[in-house]
């Protein structure tokens, strides 16, 4: 039996197989892009998500969070990609597809049997279009999502479909052109290689730093479906050494070029040792106190002068090539923390006991406080800060919130608050300690967690107040070890990935090396394992 285009019960037909369709479309679509599921992966609350729409969901959320149902799910080893595939859901795509293009099919087959020649006509035949459209072509990107990391080939694959959305095989003459925006906004063209055995494209760039990039690629002056896409890239973290030296009770450190140098509360000022540990500089104690008067905390870097402050004095001490020189804020500073000093000479001190950021000019006159804490609210309803970090080219600080367990970030111009970034391990909330910033402006902070809350959902093992002791926390289950991380994330707050969770027990401060190659020195205040009898600073390649 022929049904032809125009008639009712044709259409009936149509009419219910396009209602069957969008049915089953709409059980199928992604609550992410909002379009059919693509490499469908499971959750554990069993919504089903595409992997790489949750593999940039999680980067930018910082934890495994169910994008239906808002449930936070400890994030399997391998990221996201190692989530149980759904072949069913995969299946069920990939008929649905089959049958939106049958339909296209038989239309036309209807529609070319309603005006068949007559007997005796001649018949003409009209040629199927079989150009490239790049509204239906598509994107694929290939290797998994953990493995973007910077000097890793990023590749994407580029199939070519006609205006039926059947895949079709491209020639070199196809006019493919791609490039890729930098994190920096800078644009550059990526490679492009045809694949003769296959018939498409593959696209490829190396990226230099981590960050979000923008992959354009167009055929012709059309974009093809798809682009632009984001591509994340992660740090590695990959461990290099540990650095030991004469420290005890170290807290925070800032890089001198050769060397470092890190406060220390047992001996009462701060070590300056070379890669190998050893004391290069021999270090006098502030006019009139000893060792056992002071308690450094924070130390930061402007030309040849260190300032540190002193916990126990209230102060904040100047010293030059090992020699004390002045101090200054006693009248002004209660419990300062972290320290900071921008281009123009301006100093940044986090105070603690008021929760707020005093500034001090060039003169080592007081400015200003500004309160560190308004905005957001934490979830437990204190907050107590500790280290910070300057950002010039953004005019911010980045400021610790140790027990909100968060980082606010500070507006200079409005010397106030004006964004919240909870720090989170998965599932665990985080507390932050140590923040440091690097040349193109994203931000690290360490982090302690308890990796018990991975399975209660952050409830466990939440300390009041900002110093942090003990390594034990209690909980339901008994007492369980903390663990220590650092965060990255991009100047906007966008979470770009994690390392040191094996290495690190308790980091506090951070400093980031540029040359030869980019380097975090993280201060270990336990430090036991990875080649280390005791606390010291451990070295990551990013």
């Amino acid at each position: 039996m022929v049904f032809f285009l125009g008639s009712k019960v044709f259409r009936k037909k149509i009419l219910q197989l396009q209602t069957t369709m969008e049915g089953m479309k709409e059980n199928l679509m992604c609550p992410i892009h909002l379009d059919l599921l693509e490499n469908a992966k499971t959750l554990p609350c069993q919504h089903v998500v595409c992997e790489e729409c949750m593999a940039l969901w999680v980067s930018k959320k910082g934890e495994l969070l169910c994008p239906t149902c808002k449930t936070s799910h400890p994030l399997p080893a391998g990221g996201v990609a190692n989530l149980p595939t759904n072949f069913m859901i995969n299946g069920l795509v990939e008929e649905v597809k089959k049958m939106e293009k049958g339909d296209k099919k038989k239309s036309r087959r209807k529609s070319s049997d309603s005006d068949k020649p007559q007997k005796g006509e001649k018949k003409e035949r009209t040629p199927q279009p079989k150009n490239a459209d790049g509204k239906k072509s598509f994107l694929e990107k290939t290797g998994k999502v953990f493995e973007d990391i910077c000097g890793a080939t990023i590749k994407v694959r580029v199939q070519l479909c006609d205006s039926d959305e059947n895949p079709i095989r491209g020639t070199k003459t196809d006019h493919v052109n791609a490039s890729v925006i930098s994190p920096k906004g800078k644009k550059f063209g990526a490679g492009i290689s045809y694949q003769k055995k296959d018939g498409d494209y593959m696209v490829s760039f190396e990226p230099k730093m981590c960050g979000v990039y923008r992959m354009e690629v167009m055929l012709g002056k059309q974009n093809i479906k798809g682009s632009p896409l984001m591509v994340v890239i992660h740090p590695e973290g990959k461990f290099l050494a540990g650095v030991t030296g004469q420290i005890k009770h170290p807290k925070d450190v800032v890089d001198m070029g050769l060397s470092f140098c890190v406060t220390d509360e047992h001996d009462g000022m701060f070590h300056c040792m070379d890669w190998l540990g050893r004391q290069i500089i021999e270090v006098q104690s502030p006019q009139g106190k000893d060792s056992n008067d002071c308690s450094p905390f924070g130390i930061a870097m402007a030309g040849d002068k260190l300032y540190i402050t002193d916990q126990k004095c209230n102060s904040v001490y100047i010293y030059n090539k090992g020699s004390y020189v002045n101090s200054f804020g006693k009248k002004y500073l209660d419990v300062p923390m972290g320290i900071a000093v921008d281009k123009s000479g301006q100093i940044f001190v986090s105070n603690q006991g008021t929760n707020e950021v005093v500034v001090f000019g060039q003169n080592l006159s007081f400015l200003k406080k500004m309160d560190a804490v308004s905005g957001k609210k934490s979830n437990s309803g204190s907050n107590a800060i500790s280290l910070l970090a300057l950002n010039q080219a953004e005019d911010q600080l980045v400021v610790a919130d140790n027990a909100g367990c968060c980082l606010k970030i500070l507006s200079l111009e409005k010397g106030e608050v004006v964004k919240t970034l909870f720090t989170r391990v998965g599932q665990a909330t985080a507390k932050p300690f140590g923040v440091a910033i690097d040349k193109d402006d994203n931000i690290y902070v360490t982090v302690t967690f308890d990796p018990s809350d991975q399975k209660t959902g952050g409830g466990k093992g939440q300390h009041q107040g900002g110093q942090r002791g003990g390594r034990k926390t209690s909980g339901g289950d008994g007492d369980s070890e903390e663990r220590g991380a650092v965060l990255m994330y991009n100047s906007e707050g966008y979470f770009l990935g994690r390392f040191g969770i094996n290495e690190l027990l308790n980091p506090g401060g951070i400093c980031i090396l540029e040359e030869p190659f980019l380097t975090a020195v993280v201060v270990d205040m336990v430090g036991t394992g990875m080649g280390s009898q005791g606390p010291c600073l451990k070295v990551f390649n990013i």
